[in-house]
């Protein structure tokens, strides 16, 4: 058998992490389990366009065994091969061997990442979200920008490589709003409904300013709001709820987003100004609305009452009585007035 080859099983098996090569079997070369500079046999292995591109692969994985700076430099030299799945593999290894801002990886990140293949440029921005180097927010926003969408895998990515350059990041998708332009706004409207992060929830109400946005678009940003539901230090929904509270006449759908928002946050607010809100739109002809709006109410012992004293004077339509019933059979357990309340909206009932 081809000395090469026999080379090859125990550094696929290594780079699958198989239990037989905790321990270094005395024919892998010395260098691959100390850590040194690449032996020029594995070298040989990953360049040599004749062997299987399964070899050349397990090659690369072996890579990760060395210390980061020798690595890079086979990471980097990667990038221009001609086989697409080592040109990804090679960014996937730049961004788990560079240090951060490092900006020669940048720059050869940078020209990757028109390569042709789409899971190639995938990997190539989320390196680059990765490494964070001055330019990689204006680089990462355009091709965002640019992007057709017909690859879902690439167009995640690429809002993830966004996101994790964090404040750049998303202040570059700010401006990117700012343009007016109704292809880039979508863009960004997407970006933070799909976003999770911190700098992201703080970005969201300032966006939610932005004259150019429609309705339906304001609408699933506040919706968004429940998406960034973090906590350690926890991230108040307040700012985006006040949005909301500050535009009383708004589309329908911006205020039933708005009671969706209250609704996945939990219990609703102590707060007069809330509450009159939330009231408000049982007034609405909308039935989603005010379904909503009950359940928003309902989740307290006191906005499950308003919701049935609010029945009883008939302010709502009879055929909302299964809503209101299990507003308040939620407290009446623990909630006498809850409960005879409960009792007499049930007695109701013709």
């Amino acid at each position: 058998m081809n000395p090469i080859s026999c080379l090859a099983i125990p550094i696929i098996s290594l780079s699958l992490g198989h239990p037989f090569f905790a321990v270094r079997p005395p024919f892998l070369p010395e260098g691959v389990s100390r850590g040194d500079k690449p032996c020029p046999v594995l070298s040989r292995l990953i360049h040599d366009a004749d062997l299987p591109l399964s070899v050349r692969v397990a090659a690369v994985g072996a890579l990760h065994l060395f210390r980061n700076e020798e690595s890079r430099e086979a990471f980097l030299a990667l990038l221009g091969d001609p086989e697409p799945v080592l040109r990804r593999l090679a960014a996937d290894g730049l961004a788990l061997k560079c240090q951060p801002r490092d900006e020669t990886a940048h720059t050869a990140l940078l020209r990757a990442l028109g390569d042709e293949d789409p899971a190639v440029r995938r990997a190539v921005a989320l390196a680059m979200g990765r490494i964070g180097a001055d330019g990689a927010a204006d680089a990462l926003v355009n091709a965002l920008a640019f992007d057709n969408g017909k690859d879902p895998a690439l167009r995640e990515g690429l809002i993830q490589a966004v996101e994790l350059l964090g404040g750049p990041g998303v202040e570059r998708l700010l401006a990117l709003a700012d343009s007016g332009v109704e292809k880039d706004l979508a863009t960004v409207v997407e970006a933070f409904h799909r976003m999770r992060t911190r700098p992201a929830a703080e970005a969201l109400p300032t966006l939610l300013k932005n004259p150019h946005l429609r309705v339906s678009q304001r609408a699933e940003l506040v919706r968004a709001g429940a998406n960034y539901l973090l906590s350690d230090p926890s991230v108040s929904i307040r700012p985006i709820l006040d949005y909301v509270l500050t535009h009383p006449d708004e589309a329908i759908a911006v205020r039933q987003a708005g009671l969706f928002l209250l609704e996945k946050a939990g219990p609703l607010p102590r707060e007069e100004k809330v509450q009159a809100w939330v009231l408000e739109q049982l007034k609405e002809s909308d039935r989603d609305v005010r379904q909503a709006a009950i359940r928003v109410l309902g989740a307290r012992p006191e906005g499950a009452r308003l919701v049935g004293r609010y029945f009883l004077d008939k302010k709502l339509p009879r055929d909302f009585l299964p809503q209101v019933a299990e507003a308040l059979r939620r407290h009446a357990e623990k909630d006498p007035d809850a409960a005879a309340l409960l009792a007499e909206v049930l007695k109701s009932d013709p």
